[in-house]
């Protein structure tokens, strides 16, 4: 789990090492964007369905499996929903979305499902997680940061479900790239 947890950092530092070049050549793009999303949200697969199985074998407890099936749902679901949201907040500018969605949930502090969203979306970030993974490792409870992040990916993808609703209601859309949020508290 240590090696792996080590091969998980460098590959995020290699990861935000392409996105840093392609801005500084001005070379970014919304497609670029969506492929570093898409990315990240397959390195999330296979780290966890590795961990699925890895903790499987090792500790010989099957339930692990079930936390992994339960995880891949999530993160999954997390993609499809956060993509949409994606598209729906920031349309045109992909890479602005979060953002966005950190100042419409600002606008709304009494709600306490997107206090918890805005106060702990870090957490999910590729430029966070593999160090918290690492530690995990380093502290050699990895099955509970497994477990964890299985609950976690779930709550991600109600929050941006909840979201939707909350910052969009049942009003239609106008264009896209264009963006009319009602004001719903």
């Amino acid at each position: 789990m240590l090696f792996g947890a080590v091969l998980s950092v460098w590959a995020s530092i290699l990861d935000g090492c392409d996105g840093e070049v392609a801005r500084i050549k001005l070379q970014s793009s919304d497609f670029g964007c969506w492929l570093e999303t898409v990315c990240d949200y397959l390195y999330y697969l296979f780290v966890f369905g590795g961990m699925s199985l890895g903790l499987t074998r090792t500790l010989g407890n099957r339930s692990y499996l079930a936390w992994g099936a339960l995880l891949g749902f999530g993160a999954i679901t997390s993609f499809l929903t956060v993509g949409f949201l994606r598209q729906q907040f920031a349309g045109s500018q992909p890479d602005k979305f979060l953002t966005i969605w950190q100042k419409e949930a600002e606008s709304r502090k009494t709600n306490p499902l997107l206090y918890l969203g805005r106060h702990c979306e870090f957490v999910i970030r590729r430029c966070f997680f593999p160090y918290a993974l690492l530690g995990f490792a380093l502290l050699n409870i990895t099955k509970v940061a497994f477990v964890a992040t299985a609950l976690g990916s779930n709550v991600v993808w109600l929050i941006g479900l909840y979201s939707s609703i909350t910052f969009f209601g049942k009003q239609p859309r106008s264009a896209p790239g264009s963006r009319t949020v009602p004001a719903v508290n």
